[in-house]
């Protein structure tokens, strides 16, 4: 019953936009070119000036031959590569996120939209791994949903591939088998506390593309994947609430001392605030690039955004 629910939403999703079907809980987009290029040089001008040294970079060969020859320089890119937006960058992440504003509102289902997790993520896969990433509580490498680090049950996830080398460093997808259920998507202290359950899950033979958009349900468990001799991803990992008013979610919100539920409700903004973003709204980030935020279990986002009203 629970899959169906999930389903039902996804189709109702899917009538907003074109894109291809991937399975009945799973779809791709291509982004039309004109709004791939222009968030794809809002993100390599993000990153450019992440480095903190006064260069602006234009060029996607260019970045990536920086961030392989200079990845130590990097501040503010945590160990599973999220570059996390500091003070100093808070007018570039705007720009960035008006970027993706830009795509939301071509594709067209902003109404089935509830809230935005805030804020999204622009991470960088780096071609290897250490051995100590891997002893984290959430390494993306291993297969697991979003909920499991706080995000809601009605959850959907938007994977957008923007540089580098997406055919071999890339995300790679899991089916759940028909005996799903709800309780498998509550929180957990650590990924690999979900390895029993992702075992169950089919792994679903499918590529992601440079300039094409992944939206997925919460149901759909994915992980960072590399092929041999893989180079580097950049891609934009977000996501957000979809109204799913028929969904019975899991109750369980608490792990040790964390209230995950709580947490993830401050990291939301509104459908409204999140796409007024340029126009009403701007997001400050307090923190600078010396200044690193506790991430409570790997449940909170590395940043204290704040919201500025610009029109009252």
């Amino acid at each position: 019953m629970s899959l169906k629910v999930r389903k039902f939403y996804l189709r109702k999703l899917k009538k907003k936009f074109k894109g291809k079907k991937i399975n009945d809980l799973m779809y791709e987009i291509k982004i039309p070119d004109d709004l791939y290029y222009n968030i794809k040089s809002l993100a390599i001008n993000y990153i450019s000036k992440s480095f903190n040294d006064g260069e602006t970079i234009t060029d996607e060969k260019k970045l990536i031959n920086k961030l392989i020859k200079r990845r130590a320089q990097l501040k503010n890119v945590t160990p599973n590569g999220i570059v996390v937006p500091k003070n100093e960058i808070s007018l570039e992440f705007n720009n960035f996120l008006k970027g993706y504003v830009e795509i939301i509102k071509f594709l067209n289902f902003s109404e089935l939209i509830d809230k935005f997790h805030f804020p999204p993520n622009l991470r960088i896969k780096f071609p290897k791994i250490s051995k100590s990433h891997m002893s984290r509580k959430h390494p993306t490498e291993l297969m697991h949903s979003d909920t499991w680090t706080g995000a809601n049950p009605n959850w959907i996830a938007v994977h957008l591939f923007l540089l580098g080398d997406i055919s071999k460093n890339n995300i790679r997808y899991a089916m759940p088998p028909k005996n799903f259920q709800e309780k498998w998507l509550q929180p957990l202290k650590y990924s690999e506390d979900g390895k029993k359950i992702s075992e169950k899950f089919e792994v679903i033979n499918y590529t992601p593309k440079k300039g094409h958009m992944i939206v997925a349900d919460a149901s759909i468990i994915h992980q960072s994947f590399r092929k041999k001799n893989a180079g580097m991803r950049i891609s934009l990992d977000t996501g957000f609430d979809m109204k799913m008013k028929k969904l019975l979610s899991f109750r369980k919100t608490k792990i040790e001392k964390f209230d995950v539920k709580k947490i993830r409700d401050e990291e939301t903004v509104t459908k409204e605030d999140f796409i007024n973003i340029g126009k009403k709204t701007y997001f400050h980030f307090s923190d600078s690039f010396n200044q690193k935020v506790f991430h409570k279990g790997g449940f909170k986002h590395p940043t204290n955004p704040k919201l500025i009203r610009l029109i009252k």
